[in-house]
């Protein structure tokens, strides 16, 4: 499920008007990798990006298809010597932004040291134009951006885990991604989500204990499991690990998504908040045999602001301006998901 399709749920106001919330030439940032791990084939692998500039949205009614009015990001593998031919598609993701691509490394894949992984965003910003006519010809272009080497043993990885949300119900202020069987690596879904998209200016995640900051999966018994979260919105301020635990003692372990690293002295089952962003959860699992598999959700901690304000009348004649003032501080927009997106409607013409 594509999250844009989540904000109808919510009620968020979506516009479109070339208005993204990202600005200028396409860049994707590689916030993540871990190509020390020794993966096989069978293994997640976790690429955490950060997409920053403009991507094309020319047809917001499709976005979550493959089409050209829209970008779409691609995680692609090479051979076994680093090369790319554009060949061995992993992941595909049809949206303006997106900050985590989940994979399965194919069964088959012949061992290597020198395997590489690469995220192309299709229709990237480049510039804008004005033709003779007055038009604006704004060009779009591929974006790439590799990962270090790593190692792919011959050895398989055969027990991914499934990871389910805290979130127990879909509420107005709280929704969760998926069907009974949780999010797994082998469901093909690169970007599980969980989490509020309601949130005020200011809001932290819950201090105190919590099922709805929380995810949870079952280990497999023959892995041993570390976790990670990466901190996309906040230039990695809250970037930590997070303990593994298994609350109940029932073989089911739970991580808490907090600032752990400033809980420390606080009263028991009470923890230190996180303040709005983007938050994936890296979850990392090594069998007996030395070989890694990784797979991540994203839990979102955003607001839905919809701060419009119009600074001229709003009853106006053909062809006059209307200016609009839009509030980009954290008590406007800024909170809000960076795939969000406004859309405007003039009305019958």
């Amino acid at each position: 499920m594509y999250l844009n399709r989540i904000y109808f749920i919510f009620g968020l106001l979506l516009f479109n008007l070339n208005l993204f919330s990202q600005t200028d030439i396409a860049e994707i940032e590689l916030i993540h990798f871990n190509s020390t791990a020794n993966y096989g084939p069978g293994s997640s692998v976790s690429v955490h990006v950060n997409p920053k500039g403009i991507y094309k949205m020319g047809d917001p009614s499709a976005l979550g298809t493959n089409t050209l009015n829209n970008n779409k990001f691609i995680l692609e593998l090479s051979d076994s010597s680093g090369n790319f031919d554009g060949t061995n598609i992993l992941a595909e993701i049809y949206d303006f932004y997106t900050p985590l691509i989940n994979a399965i490394i194919p069964s088959g894949t012949p061992a290597g040291n020198n395997y590489k992984l690469r995220v192309v965003a299709t229709q990237g910003y480049v510039s804008e134009s004005t033709d003779g006519d007055g038009n604006i010809i704004i060009t779009y272009g591929e974006f790439v951006t590799d990962s270090d080497p790593f190692v792919i043993s011959a050895d398989p990885y055969t027990n991914n885990i499934n990871v389910y949300s805290g979130i127990s119900n879909i509420t107005q202020n709280y929704f969760n991604c998926y069907d009974n069987n949780g999010y797994s690596a082998n469901s093909n879904n690169p970007t599980p989500y969980a989490g509020s998209l309601n949130r005020s200016e200011g809001a932290t995640t819950p201090t105190s204990s919590t099922e709805n900051s929380t995810f949870t999966f079952e280990p497999n018994p023959n892995s041993t499991y570390s976790a990670f979260m990466y901190d996309i919105s906040n230039n990695g301020t809250y970037s930590q690990s997070l303990s593994i635990t298994d609350v109940f003692e029932i073989g089911i372990n739970t991580i808490r998504v907090c600032d752990e690293a400033n809980s420390a002295g606080l009263p028991v089952n009470t923890y230190a908040g996180l303040p709005i962003g983007t938050y994936n959860i890296e979850i990392k699992g090594v069998d007996n045999n030395g070989i890694s598999s990784i797979y991540s959700v994203i839990f979102l901690w955003h607001g839905n602001n919809t701060n419009l304000g119009n600074t001229t009348s709003e009853i106006i004649c053909l062809n006059e301006e209307v200016i609009f003032s839009i509030d980009n501080s954290d008590a406007g927009i800024a909170r809000n998901y960076p795939s969000s997106y406004y859309k405007f409607y003039f009305g019958a013409t």
